[in-house]
């Protein structure tokens, strides 16, 4: 519209200092043993989601390659849009910004998927209509598992869900910092790549997160208020430096793309999941498919409307697992089989 500018400095900064920034405070608890440990069956079927969405991604790829967007872009918002749908907005971000997708393109991808997810979320809702709350509808071990749930979980830090202590929000802007500047040395100086500085961030938070739970979880939710605000200015940026003529011509495109990928997601999830051969119920493979593309909040969130209290823990470790593979998938994937998918066409 002209009110803003294309480009500015300020972009530059936001997308260089602050963004990176984001990603290791939102990975504070992401402790793989108590992951492993504590999704009990909803690993599993988590893992054929995350499966689901690849699948989907390459299907949908070659259906509707994208070409709007050129041979060097298209294959780039693919990968984001699978890592949306295994981890949540920030493997997306970490992707686009590890593939350097144009601000235009990520604006587009983003406002189509996010009226995709609405149209998602009010889908699984309507296929679990029949499924009641666990004191009518239990699952095989339920008691057991959220006794166990409850023991094993970390004791809640006082106040965390109302407010973020500001002592605690300095220790995770400091962690992230120093994590952010060991990543950089690494990813410019070492290997020469500064473009897989986020990923060599997560990778360097999920190891520190595993070896000191303790510690990592103290500061964990004041970490992740810290990161969603510091992405609300990456979201504004993006929106700020795309051109609406552009991202209306692309949206329309991408909004088919999203549609395509999530439904035959949710397709091969119920279908793998609910064969005979692994038999989970279909409260654990929409729980699970939540966790994949709404990621931890809105599955926890869905357990807590539907009274699937035991799978509350579960639920929300799946997705903190999402968030910690998604970006390695996603950009694996995208070089190793949607490039050159997009080179021929």
């Amino acid at each position: 519209c002209g009110l803003t500018p294309a480009s500015s400095p300020v972009y530059g900064i936001v997308n260089r200092f602050l963004l990176p920034l984001a990603v290791p405070m939102l990975l504070l608890s992401a402790d793989i043993r108590k992951v492993l440990g504590e999704t009990k069956r909803l690993l599993g079927v988590f893992l054929i989601g995350s499966f689901a969405t690849c699948a989907a991604t390459i299907a949908t790829f070659k259906l509707v390659p994208l070409a709007a967007l050129g041979a060097q872009e298209n294959w780039k918002v693919a990968s984001a849009l699978a890592s949306r749908h295994i981890g949540g907005a920030v493997n997306f971000i970490a992707v686009a910004q590890t593939l350097e997708i144009s601000g235009d393109a990520v604006a587009a991808a983003l406002a189509a998927d996010n009226l995709i997810c609405a149209l998602y979320f009010m889908a699984i809702f309507y296929i679990t209509r029949n499924v009641g709350p666990e004191e009518s509808d239990p699952a095989p071990g339920a008691a057991q598992a959220k006794e166990e749930d409850l023991a094993s979980s970390p004791p809640p830090i006082e106040s965390e869900s109302e407010h973020i202590s500001t002592y605690k929000a300095g220790l995770a802007v400091c962690f992230s910092s120093l994590v952010c500047g060991a990543s950089a040395f690494l990813a410019t100086s070492v290997l020469g790549r500064p473009g897989v500085l986020i990923p060599i961030a997560t990778l360097i938070t999920v190891v520190i997160a595993t070896s000191f739970p303790n510690r990592m979880q103290e500061i964990a939710s004041a970490g992740e208020g810290m990161s969603l605000l510091i992405m609300q200015f990456f979201f504004a940026t993006v929106g700020m430096s795309g051109a609406i003529s552009k991202v209306l011509t692309m949206a329309p495109l991408l909004f088919v793309f999203s549609f395509l990928q999530v439904a035959i997601h949710l397709a091969l999830i119920l279908l793998i999941g609910r064969s005979k051969i692994f038999n989970y119920s279909l409260k654990e493979v929409i729980l699970a498919s939540n966790a994949n593309v709404g990621g931890p909040t809105t599955a926890a969130a869905m357990c807590a409307a539907k009274q699937w209290r035991s799978y509350f823990v579960p639920s929300m470790l799946s997705g903190i697992l999402g968030y910690s593979i998604a970006t390695f998938v996603s950009i694996a994937m995208g070089y190793g089989v949607l490039k050159p998918l997009a080179m021929k066409f």
